[in-house]
């Protein structure tokens, strides 16, 4: 009741403030500049089993004005031909830009917001589990990100959030705040710094805490994770950053109250040393316990990690790069008996970049599995790519192996203009699996339209999946 009547209170003000302020020439606040609006649907046909063919639909509305923001979004969901539909699945929200009206950079939201940034890091604390031969570089340290509802934000509860992003200053080149409350009690704020240290080098730092209601109830009697009922749990995260031409780094640390328990902590770490055309990533990540829960009530049964990532690139001629990446993943995790299993993978990779398009070629190894993967694309007007990938996958016993071919090809038809705001873009794209032979394969047509003015954006897109 306290977080409703204090979400109201805040909505309340902002629409005092709002209605009585505009701009010098008279401008109100909520004139509006622009309306966008999506509609799309697809299909998806089963050519074996054609009763269970499916259809999906999805559309949205954004009215942007001088100092607010209005978005929402409602969909039907995969469904069947013939049964019933579920309408009840829509977002919406609201947005108040106080900049428009005082000068002061700060934003109101209000609705089925998305939360993601030091959010998401604290849901998912450890690092990418992917084996990957050309890692991505290290992201600066975030906080709390907010955003206006999509079309799958309907299961969300309702939010109010406050953040404020300061114009970038000589040596501060971000200061971000942010708190949100939901309507199931649940709450966070977050502080992010960017700080310029030199010509090239910047250091980040971000800090987010809250509480969350976690819980772990199932009807499955035989479930060996530990349960208990809805739950207030405080947790934290924290991240440090750098960024300069030689080291790029991001640290992490996360800590969770579970109750009556001493708190459990997780710590994870990705770094980038490069010198010239040589560079090397290494990640990591431990975690206290078998028995973290984060926010999103998810039990996290990664224990640890470990990856290497080296990576060469050269420049044999004009217009010309080519990259050799290695990669060695170790992790150790939880199955489904709580047993704790390690897992190893290592792989190498080439990636061609020229003045025609690109290609990879990659592969990847595990104790019973290996896959062998390529991908090619060009640059031509209907930019063609394809790929194709081997896998073998051994059986428990040892005595069999499942052999599984990949083929994916698409191409798109250029964008062409209708007019002076109008165009059109279409794509077609195909894929086939070989498994002792042929399996099955997809085929799938999409295509959009598109209309713009100064006042106005239109969208209507269709998706048709054949699976043959």
């Amino acid at each position: 009741m306290r977080n409703r009547i204090f979400i109201c209170w805040i909505i309340s003000a902002s629409l005092s403030v709002c209605f009585a302020a505009s701009s010098g020439n008279g401008e109100m606040p909520f004139a509006v500049k622009k309306i966008e609006s999506a509609v799309s649907g697809g299909v998806y046909v089963r050519r074996a089993s054609p009763c269970d063919s499916t259809y999906n639909a999805s559309s949205s509305v954004k009215v942007a004005m001088r100092a607010m923001d209005v978005k929402a979004a409602w969909r039907i969901p995969s469904v069947k031909f013939g049964s019933e539909c579920d309408y009840d699945e829509f977002s919406w929200g609201a947005q108040f830009r106080f900049g428009e009206i005082c000068g002061v950079p700060a934003n109101l939201l209000f609705g089925k917001l998305n939360f993601s940034g030091s959010i998401s890091k604290m849901n998912a604390p450890y690092i990418s589990t992917s084996a990957s031969c050309f890692g991505a570089v290290p992201s600066a340290a975030s906080g709390i990100t907010v955003s206006l509802p999509g079309i799958s934000s309907s299961s969300k509860p309702v939010s109010a959030a406050f953040s404020y992003k300061m114009t970038p200053k000589k040596n501060i080149r971000k200061f971000d705040l942010c708190f949100f409350s939901d309507d199931r009690g649940n709450f966070a704020q977050s502080i992010c710094v960017n700080l310029k240290a030199g010509r090239k080098t910047q250091f980040s730092f971000s800090q987010t805490g809250g509480s969350f209601s976690v819980s772990n109830e199932t009807a499955q009697w035989f479930s060996k994770t530990p349960l208990f009922p809805e739950t207030k749990i405080w947790f934290a995260d924290v991240q440090c950053g750098i960024n300069s031409p030689f080291y790029t780094a991001k640290w992490c640390a996360d800590f969770y109250s579970p109750g009556s328990r001493d708190f459990e902590w997780s710590v994870s770490c990705e770094n980038e040393l490069s010198a010239g055309w040589c560079g090397v990533l290494f990640s990591g990540f431990a975690a206290s316990s078998t028995e973290i829960f984060t926010p999103s009530s998810k039990n996290v049964k990664i224990l640890s990690q470990i990856k290497i990532n080296p990576v060469v690139t050269v420049f044999p001629f004009q217009a010309f790069r080519m990259r050799l990446g290695g990669v060695f993943y170790r992790e150790e995790k939880l199955t489904s008996e709580r047993d704790v299993e390690t897992n190893c993978k290592g792989g190498a990779g080439l990636h061609i970049t020229g003045r025609y398009g690109s290609s990879r070629l990659t592969f990847t190894g595990a104790e019973k599995e290996y896959a062998v993967y390529s991908y090619y694309s060009f640059r031509a007007q209907w930019k063609p790519a394809f790929s194709v990938s081997y896998a073998v996958t051994g059986q428990e016993d040892g005595t069999a192996e499942k052999k599984e071919v990949k083929a994916w090809c698409s191409a798109s038809v250029p964008v062409k203009n209708c007019g002076t705001a109008a165009s059109f873009s279409a794509k077609a794209s195909g894929s086939a699996v070989f498994e002792d032979g042929f399996s099955y394969g997809t085929a799938a047509l999409s295509a959009g339209i598109k209309q713009s003015s100064k006042k106005a954006m239109y969208s209507y897109s269709v998706n048709i999946k054949y699976k043959f």
